[in-house]
């Protein structure tokens, strides 16, 4: 019984966070006529940070996220990361 309850309450938690993800598709794309996909990014961006202890909430990871990609940190960031992929990817494996 208490597996059923923790999968029925984790079931829940989820899809309280999909909706809100799934209604900024919909309202985006009514507005607009498009589907505009990097609102999952800003989202699980937000979220990262959240789960990582950057931000207390999901507002200052969203305030966070937003001030990272304006710096250019972000991009800085993903820079490091190809290019430790690539140096990775041209060593010969163990």
């Amino acid at each position: 019984m208490t597996f059923h309850l923790t999968v029925l309450v984790d079931g829940a938690l989820t899809g309280a966070l999909y909706a809100p993800i799934a209604l900024s598709f919909v309202i985006v794309y009514r507005a607009s006529g498009m589907i505009n996909f990097a609102l999952g990014e800003w989202t699980m961006l937000a979220a990262a940070l959240v789960a990582g202890g950057k931000a207390r909430d999901f507002k200052e990871g969203v305030a966070l996220a937003a001030q990272s990609i304006d710096s250019g940190a972000a991009a800085g960031k993903l820079a490091a990361l190809v290019a430790f992929s690539q140096r990775m990817s041209s060593e010969a494996p163990v």
